[in-house]
């Protein structure tokens, strides 16, 4: 079986849907605080109440969750047939797969919340408190750690423009994931989550998740150019 993708045509299709999100985010947050909260003229209003959860990068199960969920898992679909590409090396297949089933667990996270069940599993065991949701960065970046560490050997053998790639792609999705999560978190713990401030913050938190993730898609499919042949 022969598969032949189009790396810049996946990645202009991806920047577009990530920015239609984008603005469909941006507009039910303005029609949330000029027409919703506070006895709006729009407060009693089902369908609006509806497109907000719709399009809310701070909701899950929802269509930006869901669209996350899909790159994810597209990702790992790629890493998967990567890894049938190379599975006469077994340190290559392994790493391969590995990184497959990293991403399809990351795919299910997205939408069961799994990580939200180790927020208050961190509290408890670190008697820790405050910062809202953040926590859960604390044993997935140790996890993260061991992985990189694991794979060292075997990322410092890609080509040096998909190396270049994975690490601009971990760079953009970390500083989502984790450093404005931690900001977000300072801030909804100090003024809640109905103010501007943290709809902004939260806004970049997620858009950097997405860029990453579709640069990271970029990488994948551009490696080798990815015209592969599977017995």
């Amino acid at each position: 079986m022969k598969i032949d993708l189009n790396p810049k045509f996946i990645l202009r299709a991806l920047l577009i849907v990530v920015g239609i999100i984008t603005i469909a985010h941006i507009g039910v947050n303005i029609v949330r605080f000029n027409y919703y909260l506070d006895g709006g003229a729009w407060s009693n209003n089902d369908y609006v109440k509806v497109l907000i959860h719709l399009f809310d990068l701070d909701t899950e199960n929802n269509v930006p969750s869901f669209y996350s969920s899909l790159a994810l898992l597209f990702s790992s679909i790629l890493l998967y047939l990567i890894a049938l590409y190379n599975k006469r090396n077994r340190l290559k297949y392994f790493a391969w797969i590995l990184l497959s089933v990293v991403f399809f667990y990351l795919s299910l996270d997205e939408i069961l919340e799994l990580h939200e069940h180790l927020v208050h599993l961190t509290e408890r065991m670190l008697n820790l408190s405050g910062y809202g949701t953040a926590y859960w960065v604390i044993p997935y970046g140790v996890l993260v750690v061991i992985l990189l560490l694991s794979l060292f050997g075997f990322l410092n053998k890609l080509p040096k423009s998909t190396l270049k790639l994975f690490i601009l792609s971990g760079f953009i999705f970390v500083s989502g994931a984790v450093g404005m999560e931690i900001i977000g978190g300072i801030q909804e713990e100090l003024h809640g989550k109905l103010n501007v401030t943290y709809v902004v913050l939260i806004t970049i938190e997620e858009v950097l998740e997405m860029l990453g993730i579709v640069v990271f898609i970029y990488a994948l499919t551009s490696y080798k150019k990815f015209t592969i042949s599977i017995n």
